[in-house]
């Protein structure tokens, strides 16, 4: 490995020439010299910041142009719910029409695209819950129509993080500033997208009571058994 050129400054010595690792061979820099050396320590931390801010401006730009993909996607299965109910009766009913199996490669697909895309806009929390959720024939039409909601905020999420951090950059300069309040653009948009726009509640409601012997339905992340009254109240 080649070592340093005469005149290199490194820890506040410049290199006179010879072998590097003799004590000779270096002396102290005067304080125009350090200067010279911090300020192109600054320089690299200002082009690894740029380079960041640009792959966070870029990542941001792609996670729209999935959001616009995912928007459409809930339309398209919000036409399908309008036009074909769903529930565990459907397994009964097999083999499935058209509708219903439309609905069950989208939801073996995935409804929310690349999860990866979301990292920004979505917290690592809400990614990993995104992992548990897709449509499904056999789940009830309310509880696919939660899911088209999900899909919805998903985008709007997106969008909106783009939109913010576009405003920020032009206010303050670049993506990586602090406002005044100290915070960094992914530590203000934590606080305010979970103000304005919060994950839609999925609890509670009511859903058709299952048919006489069908066992008991799993939710959609394949965990506890979810079961309900005869009024459809969730009873567990």
């Amino acid at each position: 490995m080649a070592g340093p050129t005469p005149g290199t400054v490194e820890d506040g010595f410049i290199f006179l020439g010879g072998d590097p690792s003799q004590q000779s061979s270096w002396r102290k820099a005067n304080p125009f010299e350090a200067a010279l050396e911090n300020k192109k320590y600054a320089d690299t931390a200002a082009v690894a910041r740029a380079k960041r801010d640009e792959a966070k401006v870029t990542a941001a730009a792609d996670a729209v142009t999935q959001s616009a993909q995912t928007a459409a996607l809930a339309d398209q299965i919000q036409g399908l719910l309008r036009r074909q109910s769903t529930g565990p009766g459907a397994i009964v009913a097999k083999p499935f029409s058209a509708d219903l199996q439309s609905l069950e490669r989208l939801g073996q697909e995935g409804v929310f695209g690349n999860l990866d895309k979301l990292k920004g806009p979505m917290s690592d929390k809400d990614i990993a819950f995104l992992k548990s959720q897709s449509v499904s024939p056999t789940l009830w039409g309310k509880e696919n129509q939660r899911i088209v909601d999900l899909m919805r905020w998903s985008a709007k999420r997106s969008q909106e993080y783009e939109s913010g951090l576009n405003a920020w950059t032009e206010r303050l300069g670049s993506p990586s500033a602090r406002n005044a309040q100290g915070l960094s653009y992914d530590a203000w948009w934590a606080k305010w997208s979970q103000q304005n726009l919060p994950r839609p509640d999925l609890s509670g409601g009511k859903a058709p009571p299952p048919l006489p012997g069908q066992p008991p339905r799993a939710n959609a992340a394949g965990g506890s058994v979810i079961q309900y009254d005869a009024q459809g109240n969730r009873v567990r």
